[in-house]
């Protein structure tokens, strides 16, 4: 199995979730600043030109940050990272899809590639929107937090995916509200979240 990765974008989530269920896999680093996602050897591997990218071992590839961390889930189930119940398992995808879709893609791309959104000229303002905007979604997840450590209670997907988005404040210099603040700190201390830092040169 081979990761397609940048150091410190949603492509670490992949990789702590990998480390968690103790998968065997190789890891290719793709320069983004650079602009190597779209030089001809990656779009020969992956056409959508970003990470993650994951060849699994039959050759195959999948693309999609939420349908890899669900596929490695489903194939690793004595790790038990999507939950048997109906309703927190939907719950588990509702907020991997919000993170990603929502805060992913309009608040910490804002903070940390704001020439996605506009000239430099107007970076000030577009990180701003962008700190604005992943205030709001933090504070929306804190209010869905169970009372315990993870965000239904039990560790999932769900708490690699919102500590990533974590992260991304805390390297913002924004305060965390208390339940994610709470689950930051727990999910941090996991093995395989020290391990991802340590690899992907955060620790």
């Amino acid at each position: 199995m081979k990761l397609y990765y940048s150091p410190g974008a949603c492509s670490m989530v992949v990789r702590m979730v990998l480390n968690h269920v103790g998968q065997t896999y190789t890891s290719v680093r793709v320069d983004l600043s650079a602009g190597e996602q779209q030089s001809s050897w990656f779009l020969a591997i992956n056409p959508k030109g970003k990470v993650p990218t994951l060849v699994r071992d039959d050759g195959t590839i999948l693309t999609e940050l939420g349908t890899i961390l669900e596929w490695i889930a489903l194939q690793h189930p004595a790790a038990a990272l999507i939950p048997n119940a109906d309703d927190q398992a939907i719950r588990v995808r509702e907020i991997v899809e919000y993170c990603i879709s929502t805060i992913h893609a309009f608040a910490t791309t804002r903070i940390f590639m704001p020439a996605a959104f506009g000239a430099e000229a107007d970076h000030s303002t577009i990180v701003a929107e962008g700190q604005l905007r992943l205030g709001r979604g933090l504070a929306l997840l804190d209010k869905g937090f169970c009372d315990g450590d993870y965000f239904v209670g039990k560790l999932t997907i769900a708490d690699f995916m919102i500590y990533w988005i974590a992260l991304g404040a805390v390297i913002a210099e924004l305060d965390l509200p208390p339940a994610i603040r709470r689950g930051f700190e727990s999910t941090g201390r996991l093995p395989a979240v020290q391990q991802s830092l340590v690899e992907e040169g955060f620790a």
